[in-house]
């Protein structure tokens, strides 16, 4: 579950994400960073919903990671 900017409580989608991240990344890519971004959400968001900004940053994140050569 996640909770949307307007605070509505959603069911965490995969698929949307992937969506939404090939239009600027390539497929492959795309799923490694996803696996990431799952990972520390499973480990970060035990007790409660991380919201789309938490979503936002951690990608951002494995993106600068990746670019720096590091994943």
């Amino acid at each position: 579950m996640i909770v949307k900017r307007d605070g509505r409580i959603e069911e965490y989608s995969k698929d949307k994400l992937i969506r939404i991240l090939n239009t600027k990344h390539n497929t492959i890519e795309t799923l490694a960073i996803i696996d990431f971004v799952e990972e520390e959400l499973a480990k970060r968001f035990e007790e409660f919903y991380p919201n789309t900004d938490n979503i936002k940053d951690i990608i951002e994140k494995y993106y600068l990671i990746k670019d720096n050569h590091k994943l």
